[in-house]
């Protein structure tokens, strides 16, 4: 579950340090290649999501260092009042691509620049895109990590209740995601 957290929170801080970052600046000179709209269209929600994840990662591991007794249920309390941001995400995502789409095609320069920053050794040739998707997929795989966790909590735990209402609302959340 760690692994799995330190590589999503890798993944977010490539998404705002490769790509973010450079592409406001651009939009901020003086011969801009996008506008702040665009950039914030395209990267909603990006930091908040990192910022979020790089402290939930910081609990889990301070967790770790506490095995085999590991208390992960005020953790994902703390956590998921704040996943109200990824329904904005997600509802925001084809829109996101679409304007990276028309920002590539009606800019040049923004393509070149883009083209610059896929090729960074940091993103391992994986693009832009690619990067926009991974917190398409961070719900569903902490309930598929819960329902594994779960599946090993004896039933009189005093965590079980706590980890069975996250992963309850975390289905909530999944299904709301996905009939919008």
């Amino acid at each position: 579950m760690v692994e799995a957290e330190e590589e999503y929170t890798d993944q977010m801080e490539v998404l705002v340090s490769c790509f973010l970052r450079p592409f406001k600046m651009a939009a901020s000179s003086k011969k801009p290649l996008c506008s702040h709209e665009d950039v914030n269209s395209i990267f909603l929600n990006s930091e908040t999501i990192l910022f979020l994840h790089q402290i939930f990662l910081k609990g889990l591991t301070s967790r770790m260092e506490n095995w085999p007794t590991l208390v992960l249920g005020d953790l994902f309390d703390m956590l998921l009042p704040m996943l109200s941001i990824y329904q904005e995400y997600v509802r925001n995502h084809h829109y996101s691509l679409q304007v990276l789409t028309e920002c590539k095609q009606s800019s040049p320069s923004f393509a070149a620049l883009l083209t610059r920053l896929e090729n960074k050794s940091t993103c391992r040739g994986r693009s832009l895109e690619t990067f926009l998707t991974y917190p398409m997929s961070q719900i569903p795989r902490y309930i598929i990590t819960l329902h594994e966790v779960l599946a090993h909590t004896p039933h009189d735990h005093v965590e079980r209740k706590s980890l069975e209402n996250a992963r309850q609302q975390l289905e909530d959340l999944s299904r709301q995601m996905h009939d919008e």
